[in-house]
């Protein structure tokens, strides 16, 4: 089964419905700019490292690498 994506306008993210629950349950706000959710990601994974979390990171910067970078 396909999984259900969501695009945020305001970061020009592409998320799943998985990936938007755990940002949610960390109370991170996946609305706001691309640095900061990575900035808030990072804090959490210093004191309590999630693989799940992680995973979501890596996936998140590359999408913000691509989106931004000129080609």
């Amino acid at each position: 089964m396909e999984e259900m994506h969501e695009y945020i306008k305001s970061n020009k993210l592409m998320l799943t419905k998985k990936q938007i629950e755990v940002l949610k349950t960390y109370g991170i706000d996946y609305h706001q700019n691309v640095k900061m959710i990575l900035y808030e990601i990072d804090e959490i994974l210093n004191s309590d490292y999630d693989e799940i979390l992680d995973e979501i990171s890596r996936d998140i910067a590359e999408m913000d690498y691509y989106n931004n970078t000129k080609k």
